[in-house]
């Protein structure tokens, strides 16, 4: 054997069929080079088998270990992607990369990769590509860098549920004057609840109330009745949520403390109402209770069709809602206004005279209906009724 050559003498009688093996043992493979265009092994199906041939009489033969050229020429290996920089404990996914033969054309299969990459653990790490060809030909070595950085403050998420529709959702504090429409608006999650991102997180304590459709909540009287999610109060003037630094993420309710959306209850006081037409009328009201503000019946609205001048049923509706936007189930008062009776018989005449129905023109009696003079002779005089268009009890004397 002389520079990289090896001789061997054989005395055969017929074609001969063969591959080279080196001396570490390997057999030369030339299938992938016969598929893609090559001649040096003609006795192939270019799938599963490849060897060359030496024919009778053909003369001396040189050839190169594991190709069909008589030059040593290295694959290319090309990176996919370029170098990636990542957060600790993030998982990474290697773009990998794509290697190119001359005679081979693409051996990316064989390609191997080496790293010392530890995503656990801030640094610089590489990740190193390497492949031969067929005939021992090495590519040069390819490397990606990998940075691998400290994590930073994880974003802060306010996720705030609201008991009614709603159109916007914002924070409001001393960050941003108090301004209701100043602070960071949420993301609807379409379902009721609303997200704020945070990210970074703030680095110092957050004061914050809730605003919903330019509506500031109020958590004073919730405060005030034993609340605990807005503590910096004084329980008279001012309930402030408080984000603390490094605490996590937050979960509300606009308008309350609790996480489940409780409407409060109307109870009327008294019950229905009859007066006669013509009377003053004064509503008894309601009261109303809500499970975290307490007493909010100064909140109820009442609203009524009444008219004491006319006769007729009427209702008032009672209505309230909490800071929470639950509304109550609405309650109802009937208020029913009579027709006033004449005060006695001799206003009767004049108590109808300016009305639109006229005495009857005929009427009928039986001797129920009067008592005649003791038996004295006619002529008598009796008294008639008779009701007009507005329910009005009527007399007339005959």
């Amino acid at each position: 054997m002389e520079h990289g050559r090896s001789r061997s003498t054989l005395h055969r009688q017929d074609n001969m069929e063969y591959l080279l093996v080196v001396v570490d043992g390997v057999q030369e493979n030339l299938i992938s080079i016969m598929a893609n265009g090559g001649t040096c092994a003609p006795l192939t199906d270019s799938a599963n088998y490849a060897n060359r041939q030496w024919i009778l009489d053909s003369g001396n033969v040189t050839n190169n270990y594991g190709q069909c050229g008589t030059t040593c020429v290295a694959p290319v290996i090309t990176l996919t992607g370029g170098d990636e920089t990542i957060t600790v404990g993030d998982a990474y996914t290697d773009a990998g990369a794509t290697a190119s033969d001359d005679e081979q054309g693409d051996i990316s299969a064989s390609i191997s990769g080496i790293t010392d990459l530890d995503t656990s653990v801030a640094g610089v790490y590489t990740v190193a590509y390497n492949v031969s060809d067929g005939a021992l030909n090495a590519a040069t070595e390819v490397v990606r860098t990998v940075t691998v950085e400290a994590a930073g403050p994880a974003p802060l998420l306010i996720t705030t549920s609201v008991c009614a529709t709603a159109t916007s959702v914002r924070l409001t504090g001393p960050w941003w004057d108090w301004n209701p429409v100043g602070g960071p608006e949420a993301v609807s999650n379409n379902d009721g609840t609303w997200t704020f991102t945070f990210d970074p997180a703030p680095t110092g304590n957050m004061e914050y109330l809730l605003v919903v459709d330019g509506v500031q909540e109020n958590l004073i009287s919730i405060m005030a009745n034993g609340g605990t999610c807005a503590p910096l109060t004084d329980s008279a003037n001012y309930a402030n949520r408080q984000w603390i630094l490094d605490s996590g993420n937050v979960t509300n309710n606009y308008g309350q403390c609790g996480t489940t959306c409780v409407a409060p209850v109307i109870t009327l006081t008294g019950g229905d109402e009859t007066i006669t037409v013509g009377d003053a009328y004064t509503d008894a009201g309601a009261t109303a209770s809500d499970d975290e503000q307490g007493d909010i019946s100064a909140s109820i609205s009442g609203i009524t069709d009444l008219d004491t001048s006319v006769a007729g049923v009427y209702t008032v509706a009672y209505n309230v809602s909490d800071g929470a936007l639950n509304a109550a189930t609405e309650v109802v008062r009937t208020v029913t206004v009579e027709a006033a009776l004449p005060p006695n018989e001799s206003d009767s005449e004049q108590f109808c005279a300016n009305g639109t129905d006229a005495a009857p023109t005929s009427i009928t009696l039986t001797p129920d209906d009067l008592t005649v003079n003791n038996g004295a002779n006619l002529p008598f005089s009796f008294s008639y009724i008779w009701y007009d268009r507005k329910s009005r009890l009527c007399r007339k004397l005959v």
